[in-house]
């Protein structure tokens, strides 16, 4: 729960960039500013919500204040030269003020472009690439697939290291590897596995729907299919179902 806002100095609060993750719309800073510039007793007059701010513990930033959402509202101040803003201060560390900001910036506010999405999921990786996909994506509001990929990318160009391990929101440690790889990786985990039966009807599967959809549908298709019939190590395999019953399913899910 929120505290009750304060009036703070402009001069006091800094933009830092490595917390910004929307670009700013020109437009909306345009419409903020005219409103602000509203006499109180205007019947039009709606006071913009406060910011919030941070007092970061672990930058050497002395009694500056950072940014970390209300990007337009405070650009539109600064524009017109008013020299208070009410705020919302928080204390904590670089890590939470930049939390802190991809999630308020993802539930509220003018939707965030892909690219925008995209630079929120490099700043969490490069940040802390020791946390999980699924964590990050929760943060930053996109799947975990998104995470994986900027993830792999990130790391093959040399900009995050690869930690020994990846940390859960549980707080629980599990192989970096599984945050890695690549879905044809896994896939090929899972075949190296299968009994022939099991091959059998992942290749009749394979073929059935590589002749009704396009290659992204038939490697949800596989990978839905490896998943369900070709996973199993150290546990007794079932006996495979007919072709018809493999292929139902995955046809209604997809498409």
């Amino acid at each position: 729960m929120k505290k009750h806002p304060s009036l703070y100095g402009m001069d006091r609060i800094k933009a830092v960039p490595e917390l910004q993750v929307r670009s700013v719309d020109e437009d909306q800073v345009r419409s903020l500013m005219d409103a602000m510039s509203m006499a109180p007793d205007n019947p039009d007059f709606k006071q913009p919500p406060p910011i919030d701010i941070y007092k970061v513990t672990d930058r050497d930033w002395g009694e500056t204040l950072i940014l970390v959402d209300g990007w337009h509202r405070f650009t539109a101040r600064k524009n017109l030269k008013q020299a208070n803003i009410y705020a919302y201060l928080f204390v904590g560390t670089y890590q939470d003020a930049l939390d802190h900001a991809i999630e308020a910036n993802t539930r509220h506010g003018l939707p965030l472009s892909r690219a925008d999405r995209r630079r929120a999921v490099e700043k969490l990786l490069k940040a802390t690439p020791e946390r999980s996909n699924k964590w990050l994506s929760e943060i930053a509001g996109v799947n975990d697939k998104m995470v994986k990929d900027v993830r792999v990318e990130l790391e093959e160009r040399g900009l995050i290291e690869t930690p020994d391990k990846c940390i859960g929101k549980d707080g629980k440690e599990y192989a970096t590897q599984i945050e890695r790889e690549k879905g044809h990786s896994r896939l090929m985990t899972k075949i190296h596995w299968a009994s022939q039966n099991q091959m059998n009807i992942f290749l009749k599967a394979v073929e059935h729907m590589a002749k009704s959809g396009g290659s992204e549908k038939l490697n949800q298709c596989a990978e839905w299919i490896s998943a369900d019939y070709l996973a199993g190590v150290g546990e007794a395999v079932p006996e495979p179902a007919p072709i018809e019953t493999v292929t139902k399913p995955v046809t209604k899910s997809l498409f």
